[in-house]
């Protein structure tokens, strides 16, 4: 069942990252536009990580598809090799 206070608290909280991020990926550092803007989890849900501002960057599409799981140091070392 849809949970409407829920989607609004995450759109909050995605709309705060996204400002505080300044809108740029922060993996590749691509200017985004709030529709093409994802907040990604640095360590997982999966994984036990926390829908807070702390445990959230701004990402590009691509970036967060590409990262998936992947904690992130993880994802850090693999796109910098």
């Amino acid at each position: 069942m849809f949970d409407k206070k829920r989607y609004e608290r995450w759109q909050r909280l995605r709309r705060y990252v996204l400002l505080r991020d300044g809108y740029t990926c922060h993996y590749c550092k691509l200017k985004m536009t709030n529709v093409d803007a994802t907040a990604d989890h640095i360590f997982p849900r999966s994984l036990g990580g926390k829908n807070i501002a702390k445990n959230l960057v701004a990402a590009c599409i691509g970036c967060n598809k590409d990262k998936k799981n992947i904690p992130y140091q993880e994802y850090l070392e693999r796109i910098a090799a």
